[in-house]
């Protein structure tokens, strides 16, 4: 009797922290879809902004996983747009003052559309 009541509670203990990730394993599955989206959309289409793709994804995740994940989904877009998307190509360098803008208002968006307690379902 002890050992299965010891195999549950090892069972809970085990997919505890894996619970606790999957709404940051969902921010990293947001930006590497946007960043796809991004250079597809960059291919086809002569879209002046490529940031809306990622503001996009940190939105998603603010009102689906909350303030928290939503921060990290918008530092993940910022690393990512600056990355591969803004010149100077493939460095981290910020050349445009507008690029700057547009990195705070990825975080300005997680923390407005995350609240917590605001969320759509509690209307």
């Amino acid at each position: 009797m002890a050992a299965s009541g010891t195999t549950a509670m090892t069972g809970k203990l085990k997919s505890l922290p894996l619970n606790r990730a999957m709404p940051f394993l969902w921010s990293v599955l947001a930006v590497a879809g946007a960043g796809a989206v991004a250079v597809l959309v960059e291919r086809t289409l002569p879209l002046p902004n490529l940031s809306l793709v990622f503001l996009l994804a940190v939105l998603m995740v603010a009102v689906s996983l909350g303030t928290i994940p939503a921060l990290v989904t918008a530092v993940l877009s910022v690393i990512v747009y600056n990355f591969f998307f803004t010149h100077p190509y493939f460095t981290f360098s910020v050349s445009q003052d507008a690029d700057v803008l547009t990195l705070l208002f990825f975080v300005l968006v997680a923390v407005v559309s995350g609240d917590d307690d605001n969320k759509a379902e509690d209307i």
